[in-house]
């Protein structure tokens, strides 16, 4: 079972969480898993925050969460 303390998804969204619960699962950091999107760790950040849409990276972060859009 995955335990996310209190607290630190303040500020997620839902797709945010997901891909944080992912990483968790893992054991993999955001920056890990933003090089494997090809992405920069703070703009990641940026798009699991909803502050950025990622349209460039939705795709790739879909696929390797297991959900191919």
């Amino acid at each position: 079972m995955t335990r996310i303390v209190k607290g630190c998804n303040k500020g997620l969204t839902p797709f945010g969480r997901e891909i944080k619960k992912y990483t968790i699962d893992r054991g993999i950091t955001i920056a890990e898993f933003a090089e494997a999107v090809g992405a920069d760790d703070n703009y990641l950040s940026q798009i699991m925050h909803g502050r950025k849409s990622g349209r460039k990276y939705i795709k790739k972060i879909r696929t390797l969460l297991g959900n191919i859009v």
